[in-house]
């Protein structure tokens, strides 16, 4: 038969154990399954780059994507006018053609 100190020995590793599952849930809850998500989107992200870089790599820069890439930097004003005033033609020569 159980002794009472047996049973609240028991009663109280039993309340620690619990608790400490508990804790383990509240830490994966608010850590672990929030870094789990960031890392989905961040794979998300880290594919597109490399689908851009692939078509870039394949047909190079299209000319809106130049422009935009440009608009970006600072100290390219005066590049930009030129590009953006530069006749039709330009775009078929600034477009990749051989691998």
């Amino acid at each position: 038969m159980i002794s009472t100190s047996q049973k609240e020995h028991l009663t109280y590793t039993l309340i620690l154990q619990v608790s400490i599952l508990a804790g383990i849930a509240i830490l994966s809850w608010s850590y672990i399954l929030p870094g789990i998500t960031k890392i989905g989107v961040n794979q998300v992200a880290a594919q597109a780059a490399i689908d851009e870089y692939n078509e870039t790599k394949e047909n190079g820069l299209s000319f809106d994507t130049l422009g935009q890439k440009l608009t970006t930097m600072k100290g390219k004003e005066e590049l930009i006018k030129i590009v953006r005033s530069a006749p039709a033609e330009t775009r078929t020569v600034i477009k990749k053609t051989t691998k």
